[in-house]
């Protein structure tokens, strides 16, 4: 397997979790310029790629970290931003991020490529753009999988 793979593999299990489908993009890489109307977004950013075993020569495992985050925008009322209102269409940082928890625990070997997806603690972030506010929150995880030299 390769890295490409397993980071391929995770943004379309993210794109087409039907929990996530009020996610507007999920993009590979940060931005640092999006549209108001891009929101909610995901962005996937690679944090690191470490070998942590050798199996039988060839064969090694990998821990690939990765650094999911996601951005709301708050609607009138700034408490949505926190725990949204579904009925209204109103999403929150913390339905996101239960959502994304969600969709990655019911699939935690990315259809099979990886052996295991781990958490690390999620950090929450406000902030003003133009006089909007937003949410976002940074989940770091680790996946791992496992690679045959020479490929």
């Amino acid at each position: 397997m390769l890295a490409g793979t397993v980071f391929n593999e995770l943004v379309s299990t993210l794109e087409n979790s039907p929990n996530l489908d009020y996610v507007t993009h999920v993009f590979k890489g940060a931005r640092f310029e999006i549209g108001v109307d891009d929101y909610p977004c995901i962005m996937v950013e690679i944090t690191g790629n470490n070998e942590i075993e050798r199996d039988f020569g060839q064969i090694k495992k990998i821990w690939l970290n990765v650094l999911l985050s996601a951005f709301v925008k708050s609607p009138a009322d700034p408490e949505y931003g926190i725990v949204g209102q579904k009925d209204m269409g109103y999403y929150g940082v913390l339905d996101v991020e239960n959502d994304i928890r969600a969709c990655l625990i019911s699939s935690y070997t990315l259809g099979d490529v990886v052996e295991d997806v781990r958490f690390e603690p999620t950090k929450f972030l406000p902030f003003e753009m133009d006089g909007i506010l937003y949410r976002g929150v940074e989940i770091p995880i680790r996946i791992l999988y496992r690679q045959i030299d020479g490929t």
